[in-house]
């Protein structure tokens, strides 16, 4: 079989330079070829290596495959300098390996995807919430999988949340969660972690800066022209080459805006593991990305949800599974997922290191991969336009609703339903009703001293103080029922 060679690309005005990296190669003229077909498709051959690119729809000029190969021995490494079709033309986004060595769709489609609509004029706003087209029983990436759940993961997709049925509806399927969700929902310890402000994994998180913090000599020199074909290091290059991209059929607008929501879900959890864990993928990592991901972990279907829907489901989820469960935070790793939307470079990064997360656990989150991340990875470079504008579209409403909560935020937490307002409201009342047993105890406490000491003058002491003093009183234990349910709130009198 035989090999895919490591390589990397940089150009010039006139030129696009490929570096193919060859150890095993024999120097001699006979054993290159070198071929374009179609004027951008590249065929490179020496055994034991091949290579072929799509750099559709860009094109080379006549007769660019008679370029002679230059061989530096020192690096083992083969360049090719191919010339362009229109000189002074620059193209954009060759970093992005995997739209060069994906396979491409074919022309003739399945009719569930005969009716494609082009997407150039309008942003997501303008995209049907309902589909009008027709789409077969299937999960995953544009519903395009089936029966992976049932033959080739039986007991290992345990995992899972609310394990796959093709005869329950997506409202179904969805009621189900909520009830799981609700059902897992721990009143005392979302109380705990109502103030995080000295936790030390809260405090990292809030001040780690990850990748997509881009400083203005970095933005600089991404305007360079050398620069795009190395914005990703060896091993992510390495990584993109290595992906097996499925063929990724043309969207509609409705796909493309269930795919969108599905991007979100997806950004989001990661996201809030990145942050916990500084950047540094642990053990764990793989069990929250998907527990907080409602796409991962029950197949949801986000086709007729918007933004906002989708980042109140992210919101709960973290109140109910991780070790940080905070509103605060919720809404610091969507601050986050805002700009990642800005740069697909950003999102292609995020999506290849999800990737390793996913595939190096001992568990059988890999088929995630298969049926989610892959697929992403191979729309998300295919690149347009129109989809560059509906991201932009997207961040925009995400810090928009971000606002929106900050401004409101007694109705952002109402939103959750989740008792969440009844809950901070019964904390506040017990506290009050705490405060004032204990003036009143202090109060009592003065006038029996002064019984005692007979009317003699004594120093004046102020509730604070005589609180103050009282440093090993002992724990008080208030009960309180919230929604049928008995909430235990310890607190420590000093």
């Amino acid at each position: 079989m035989p090999i895919t060679p490591r390589f990397h690309l940089s150009q010039d005005e006139n030129s696009i330079i490929l570096h193919i990296s060859v150890p095993h190669f024999r120097v001699s003229s006979e054993n290159i070829q070198v071929v374009i077909t179609d004027d951008s498709v590249l065929h490179f051959s020496s055994s034991p290596y091949l290579l072929v690119l799509n750099f559709s729809p860009h094109r080379f000029a006549e007769q660019a495959d008679e370029a002679c190969a230059q061989c530096e021995i020192a690096t083992k490494e083969l360049v090719l300098r191919l010339r362009k079709a229109q000189e002074h033309d620059i193209w954009e986004n060759l970093h992005l390996l995997g739209q060069l060595v994906a396979p491409k769709p074919a022309a003739a489609e399945a009719p569930w995807l005969q009716k494609v609509v082009a997407s150039t004029e309008r942003t997501v706003e303008d995209i049907p919430t309902k589909d009008t087209t027709s789409a077969f029983d299937g999960y995953g990436f544009m519903n395009m999988f089936k029966n992976i759940y049932e033959t080739l993961a039986r007991e290992e997709a345990s995992w899972l949340e609310i394990p796959w049925n093709s005869l329950e509806s997506k409202e179904e399927r969805r009621r189900k969660r909520i009830v799981l969700e609700n059902d897992s929902f721990d009143q005392d310890r979302y109380l705990q972690d109502l103030d995080v402000s000295d936790d030390y994994i809260y405090q990292n998180a809030v001040s780690f800066v990850p990748f997509w913090t881009e400083t203005m000599e970095q933005q600089l020199a991404s305007l360079s022209l050398q620069s795009p074909a190395q914005q990703f290091s060896n091993q992510e290059q390495q990584d993109l080459l290595s992906i097996p991209y499925p063929i990724v059929p043309h969207t509609t607008k409705f796909s493309s805006r269930s795919l969108l929501m599905g991007l979100l879900d997806i950004l989001f959890a990661y996201v809030y593991d990145h942050l916990t864990t500084d950047g540094e993928p642990t053990v764990e990592s793989a069990w929250t990305v998907t527990k907080l991901s409602a796409l991962l972990s029950c197949l949801e279907d986000w086709s007729q949800d918007n933004v906002e829907t989708v980042m109140i489901f992210s919101c709960r989820r973290t109140l109910l599974y991780p070790y940080l469960r905070n509103t605060d935070l919720a809404c610091l790793c969507w601050q986050h997922v805002s700009k990642i939307l800005l740069n697909i470079d950003y999102i292609v990064r995020v999506l290849l290191q999800l990737r390793n997360i996913l595939l190096k656990t001992d568990q059988y989150h890999y088929l995630s991969n298969q049926i989610w991340i892959d697929p992403y990875l191979a729309w998300i470079q295919r690149q347009n336009d129109a989809l560059e504008k509906d991201l932009r579209y997207l961040s925009f409403t995400v810090q928009k609703t971000l606002n929106n909560w900050k401004e409101d935020p007694s109705a952002f937490k109402e939103s959750l339903q989740l008792g969440i307002p009844e809950l901070e409201q019964s904390l506040n009342t017990s506290e009050e009703s705490e405060d004032d047993d204990s003036a009143d105890s202090v109060s009592a406490s003065s006038e029996e001293e002064n019984d005692r000491s007979g009317g003699e003058e004594c120093e004046v002491r102020s509730a604070g103080e005589a609180v103050i003093q009282r440093q090993h009183v002992s724990d008080v234990l208030l009960d309180s029922n919230i929604k049928e349910s008995k909430l235990i709130i310890v607190k420590n009198i000093l």
